[in-house]
């Protein structure tokens, strides 16, 4: 039994909230006597490069209702990004929270060890790995494969108790949350539980659990999807409620995004291309070749996919292309240093622990919206002393909250031109209170 937490953070998308996360929460607070459960959750752009089924508000409301105790978005610019900077965004807004005592993740393999031996060895990557991994990749392999291969020879006895280590992406997360703890000197305590379902990628059912891919699948393509009892089985009963009371408000996948995403390449220069992030020349000149036979958002990812480029790295250089994210946001272009999370956003909480937020401090949280550059230019008055370093947090504190803004907008059009749902205008969005 681990040491009693006060305060735990769970990085999630809840795409949608099922009986896994419900698990997850109840038996962390099982497990650690924790009373505070803050949830960061990307927003309406998720990590793999595919828009949100159900709007970001809408899984607010049913996290809060399952158990958590706040949601903060994970901003846009970290929520869409490769698992590096997923789980380094995630992990430093936690940290910077500094009343946060323990992070909890999912994983497959259940068992913190050999992801912590893999973790310490990334976290220090010697420069004959490094030689090797872009050895491999320039034969064609793609970096998950390259790496896979390269760990694989370094840690022979964990990957013959865990084969599939690397197959599994909670177990990618982790070794990445892993990363980020030591790369942030955080106190926060990690905690990992099993999956409780077959894995992402399954359509299977394990008992009560499914994978939330296979949900979206069954929800994508079944008719009154909330009204099939076999769906209702996996989800806990608010979820099914909150859902089935709000049918006009999802599920948007990526096609729905077609018509954006094609203006958006035919207006893209080279130049602006290869400032976002995820862009490289060659997959600029492979997404450039291959305008000509767009059809639409999900056949153009399956046109571009390729041994060396996975469907999750294109996915996501096109979710980035759609909303203007570059390099510099993630990664400071003179240092090459990691930007982490740069401010709070509130988009929901139980009304009863409100005054929790009192403990954060030295950290600029928005709760309105509408407020959020004034909030970002007070913080930065009052916390930073330096004009120039306030003048850079500013900058790229600013552009992630645009972004934000720009992507909300966009998924919010979206949803009108399929659902004919008007959702409210982002800066006039108000906290989800439960």
């Amino acid at each position: 039994m681990e040491q009693p937490i006060k305060t735990l953070g769970i990085i999630a998308e809840y795409n949608p909230f099922h009986n896994g996360h419900r698990y997850q929460i109840e038996e962390i607070k099982r497990r650690t006597g924790a009373k505070i459960i803050i949830a960061v959750m990307g927003g309406n752009f998720l990590q793999r490069g595919t828009p949100a089924m159900a709007d970001k508000y809408l899984r607010t409301e049913m996290a809060l209702s399952c158990g958590a105790d706040f949601v903060f978005e994970l901003p846009a610019v970290f929520a869409t990004a490769s698992a590096e900077s997923f789980a380094y965004g995630g992990i430093s807004l936690l940290h910077q929270m500094g009343c946060v005592d323990g992070i909890c993740f999912g994983s497959e393999c259940g068992d913190l060890a050999p992801l912590s031996a893999i973790a310490d060895f990334l976290q220090q990557e010697p420069e004959d790995y490094r030689k090797q991994l872009c050895s491999l990749i320039s034969t064609g392999l793609s970096y998950p494969a390259a790496r896979e291969r390269l760990l694989t020879r370094h840690f022979p006895e964990i990957f013959q108790a865990h084969p599939d280590l690397l197959a599994a992406p909670n177990n990618i997360l982790a070794i990445e949350y892993l990363k980020a703890l030591r790369q942030l000197g955080s106190p926060m305590v990690p905690l990992t539980i099993p999956r409780s379902d077959l894995g992402y990628h399954a359509e299977d059912a394990k008992g009560q659990f499914l994978s939330a891919s296979a949900i979206r699948n069954l929800i994508e393509n079944v008719n009154e999807a909330m009204a099939d009892a076999s769906l209702s089985r996996y989800l806990p009963e608010d979820v099914q409620s909150i859902l089935a009371n709000h049918r006009e408000r999802f599920p948007l996948t990526v096609d729905d995004f077609s018509e954006y995403l094609f203006y958006s390449l035919a207006s893209l220069e080279e130049s602006q291309a290869l400032s976002l992030s995820d862009m490289s020349p060659d997959l600029w000149n492979r997404i450039k070749g291959g305008r000509s036979e767009f059809r639409d958002y999900s056949s153009f990812i399956s046109l571009l996919k390729s041994k060396q480029y996975t469907h999750s790295r294109i996915s996501r250089v096109l979710c980035h292309i759609l909303l203007q994210i570059k390099k510099e946001y993630l990664q400071s272009p003179s240092s090459g240093q990691k930007i982490p999370a740069l401010y709070g956003r509130i988009l929901g909480l139980r009304t009863e622990n409100s005054a929790f937020l009192r403990n954060i401090q030295h950290f600029p949280l928005i709760n309105k919206a509408a407020n959020g550059e004034q909030i970002l230019e007070n913080f930065a008055e009052e916390e930073i002393p330096s004009p120039a370093e306030r003048q850079t947090y500013l900058h790229l504190a600013k552009a992630h909250l645009q972004v934000d803004f720009n992507a909300a907008a966009l998924y919010r059009r979206a949803l009108y031109h399929k659902k004919g749902t008007m959702l409210p205008e982002e800066r006039r969005a108000g906290i989800i209170r439960l």
